[in-house]
């Protein structure tokens, strides 16, 4: 799934950063920071500084702008309560995305944006979809799933970044958030993982019922086994064996909104799994309809330890709650 960020006109104009044979613009909105507006050249360095980012994935910009503005809108504000708000905000999207969309969107944050187009026709290399027989709702999924699992990690737009924020068109904190809780002295910016730390989620880890479930378990002990994996967190990887045993289905984490540690999804080992789970036979996300938060789940039992994943009730947090 290639991806060529695709420019609207600055707002501040500041040189592109090239990235490959990509090129990455952010976008900065009108608002200040805080008391004292800083520059376009300030506000990248800052930016890169934090080494958090905040990334959103949008299959249908146009119709899903309204919403995302209202998404945008709950963070900015989180962050400015706390005169915070250098972390930039990537947009990855499928098909073009007007410089009106693009225009409507800035202006519903205080965040430097950045937009990238996705392509979502590109499948892994050995996948004939021409042989498949999926319909292209089914196929869109797929490559949703594929994104979140594997290629977001690849990404060059992160190669600055050790922290990541995912957020979909519905995330929203609340004004009355207490803030102590999301900050600390010693990590500044949203997104904020403790130190030592991996990945935050929400506390409650649902079971998906899925009919095929059984390929990704199956698949997930064979590849322990070929391997020779001790799972780092024997008691998340029990729990999934529970799971299954006792309910035939496996766990999912959260899928609206997760913090992670890039560096530990780009580690070889971890980044190996979830190439053999997005890239090669079976093929589970196309064929079987293999959710990216239940491989997330089987991927954290697997290589992180229990001290380096963290579940807590996101306080302030209220999906779908966000109003004009």
């Amino acid at each position: 799934m290639g991806g060529v960020i695709k420019s609207a006109t600055f707002i501040i104009n500041v040189s592109a950063v090239i990235l490959g044979l990509r090129i990455v613009s952010f976008i900065f909105p009108h608002s200040s920071y805080g008391t004292t507006s800083l520059s376009g050249q300030d506000k990248v360095r800052s930016s890169r500084e934090s080494k958090s980012a905040i990334v959103t994935l949008s299959a249908n910009l146009k119709n899903e702008k309204e919403d995302l503005c209202l998404a945008l809108t709950s963070v900015s504000n989180l962050l400015e309560r706390q005169n915070k708000t250098l972390t930039p905000v990537i947009v990855f999207h499928d098909t073009d995305v007007s410089s009106t969309d693009k225009d409507f969107l800035i202006k519903c944050t205080s965040q430097l944006v950045a937009f990238v187009e996705l392509d979502f026709h590109d499948h892994p290399k050995d996948y004939d979809i021409k042989k498949e027989f999926v319909s292209d709702s089914s196929i869109r999924e797929a490559q949703i799933n594929r994104f979140w699992n594997y290629l977001l990690w690849k990404r060059p737009e992160l190669k600055s970044y050790e922290t990541i924020m995912k957020i979909d068109k519905y995330s929203c904190f609340s004004d009355e958030v207490d803030l102590k809780y999301w900050f600390n002295n010693h990590y500044k910016y949203l997104p904020n993982l403790e130190y030592g730390q991996i990945y935050l989620s929400g506390v409650y880890w649902n079971s998906k019922s899925n009919q095929d479930v059984i390929s990704l378990y199956n698949f997930a002990k064979s590849y322990i086994e070929t391997n020779d994996i001790q799972p780092s967190n024997t008691k998340l990887w029990n729990k999934i064996n529970k799971e299954w045993n006792n309910n035939s289905q496996t766990l999912q984490s959260p899928r609206h909104f997760e913090i992670s540690n890039a560096l530990f999804f780009k580690r070889r080992d971890v980044s190996k799994w979830n190439e053999a789970v997005s890239e090669k036979e079976p093929f589970g996300l196309y064929r079987f309809g293999w959710d990216y938060s239940q491989v997330r789940v089987i991927t954290l039992a697997m290589f992180a330890k229990e001290n380096e994943i963290k579940q807590k009730e996101l306080v302030g947090y209220e999906h779908k709650k966000c109003t004009n």
